[in-house]
């Protein structure tokens, strides 16, 4: 039997005194119960990682307008829509040569075998008239826009990027030409390997940190040593559990295990300061270290839950959101924290209890308890001045939030010597910058024949107004297909045309004035 904990004189009747008799009396099938959790994961289930890179969730809702928008257009022009395009870049400093044009044509040729991932291409191979819109002014690169399978950042999508990749890379090995391939799918994919070599920097970086602060704090080897096994080891669980949850349709994104990582750690280190922090002050008051662990969980189980249950609600609450970069978010972390809390409360505990019996765990020397007591006694005299100060600075910080400044360009998301901001240097090096940031428009009028005159010139007004909007390059279309008015629709060139068919008909009239003199003769004298 173990003597009851007192707090200020009052018993403490608590679920939580409950649960850490219960640590107390059987640590060892906790930690059984956990490791055993552990295994069983990683037995019956894939790697979160496999799991999150096999189904990625759309990064747009199905019904979003610009989806809806290249349905529309898929279905109108009964060829590939625009939700996956990728387009490589040829380019050789030295100029394009005819065994250059050769390597272009053998690319295109295998684009077009591979069905499965590539719907389409746009090359002047099957269109010649392409060729001076797919060449650069100075000579020396050719674009080749490619419709890949499936949607950008879906499974499908990317899995037909990766295809399509390989199938350049193989077409184009040995030839004198710099090849690159740029587009959404290709800055998505380096997203996703560059956050696969961030993670284990961000795992290393983080446990070195913890395992500074807890030399800070406890300098003991094994007060160290059980925060980062029970981190370990719900880190673990909670992936399994994401993974499961994942295969049954929960969304998960690349992001996702990153943030796990960083939360699991966070938390992690928090409750076990809590709780082994009221440990060590139950130790020098002189309980036995069994009786401490229970008067901790009793006393500081209540916090931590509260703290757990508040952040786990937050990250639920993302999973009302339609963006995949907030949904796939939002549950993932509610059950990391969820786990994180169990862990804590349980697993923890139970290896305190096994050290705290072997003496191993014993408080050291508190160096820091004077320095805090002086500061709270400080801030109770003056809480004025002390509040003012904490003001001032919180306020200061709080400034810095105006000198942020938001962009929606991914590329900077991105190291620059990534493949695919190499492979826009080297295609704004040779094209506009428009070749990239195409933007279309689709003009559906169901009972309207859109190649009558009338539309032609009001699809040509709509264009030309557009061209005038600040921050647009260049406007192509069917009036425009090279992004300038076909020089027949101007209308100097139609004045020009009926002047010069006005002058033929007067000197037609002019040349045969001598035969209308005869035939007008004639009849006056059959007259």
């Amino acid at each position: 039997m173990f003597s009851r904990p007192h707090i200020s004189g009052v018993s403490v009747h608590t679920a939580f005194e409950k649960l850490g008799r219960f640590v107390v009396q059987r640590p060892l099938s906790i930690i059984a119960v956990w490791l055993g959790l552990l295994v069983l994961g990683f037995a019956l289930v894939s790697p979160l990682i496999v799991v999150a890179q096999k189904n990625p969730p759309d990064l747009l809702p199905k019904d979003s307008p610009v989806l809806a928008a290249s349905a529309l257009m898929k279905a109108s022009f009964k060829e590939a829509d625009g939700g996956n395009i990728a387009v490589v870049v040829l380019s050789d400093e030295h100029g394009l040569t005819p065994a250059d044009e050769d390597v272009y044509r053998r690319l295109v040729d295998r684009l077009k075998a591979d069905t499965d991932n590539v719907k389409s291409t746009q090359d002047f191979v099957a269109i010649p008239e392409l060729r001076p819109t797919m060449t650069s002014k100075d000579g020396k690169a050719w674009t080749l826009p490619i419709s890949l399978a499936g949607n950008m950042g879906t499974g499908p999508g990317q899995r037909a990027y990766k295809h399509a990749l390989k199938t350049v890379k193989d077409a184009t090995s040995g030839s004198s030409l710099n090849v690159n391939v740029v587009g959404a799918a290709a800055t998505f994919e380096d997203l996703n390997s560059i956050g696969e070599r961030d993670q284990t920097i961000i795992e290393l970086s983080t446990v070195i940190t913890i395992f500074t602060i807890l030399v800070i704090v406890y300098r003991n080897l094994v007060a160290m040593l059980m925060p980062l096994i029970t981190i370990g080891v719900t880190m673990g669980v909670a992936q399994q559990v994401v993974a499961a949850l994942a295969e049954l349709g929960l969304p998960i994104g690349p992001q996702t295990l990153v943030l796990m990582t960083g939360m699991m750690m966070g938390a992690g280190v928090d409750y076990a300061v809590f709780l082994f922090s009221r440990y060590q002050e139950c130790l020098r008051k002189g309980m036995a270290s069994d009786d401490a662990v229970i008067n901790a969980l009793a006393t500081v189980g209540e916090v931590i839950t509260g703290s757990a249950a508040t952040v786990a609600l937050t990250f639920l609450g993302l999973s009302f959101a339609t963006l995949a970069v907030f949904l796939t978010v939002g549950p993932a972390l509610a059950v990391t924290i969820v786990i994180a809390l169990v862990g804590a409360l349980t697993m923890l505990p139970a290896l305190m209890v096994l050290a705290g019996r072997q003496g191993w765990v014993n408080p050291r020397k508190d160096i820091t308890g004077r320095f805090w007591r002086k500061s709270a006694v400080r801030i109770v005299r003056r809480p004025k001045i002390h509040l003012a100060a904490s003001l001032v600075i919180l306020l200061a910080l709080a400034a810095c939030s105006s000198l942020v400044k938001y962009n929606y360009d991914d590329r900077k998301n991105i190291p620059a010597d990534a493949e695919s901001n190499l492979g826009y240097e080297a295609l704004t090096k040779h094209f506009p910058v428009s070749t990239t940031m195409q933007q279309f428009i689709m003009v559906h009028a169901p009972d309207v024949d859109l190649r009558s005159p009338k539309s032609l010139a009001d699809l040509e007004q709509m264009a030309s107004r557009i061209a005038q909007v600040p921050g647009i390059d260049v406007v192509r279309g069917i009036t425009r297909p090279n992004g300038e008015m076909l020089q027949e629709a101007k209308s100097t060139y139609q004045a020009g045309e009926v002047g010069t068919k006005l002058g033929d008909a007067s000197g037609l009239i002019q040349s045969n004035d001598a035969n209308l003199s005869l035939l007008s003769n004639g009849a006056h004298q059959m007259s």
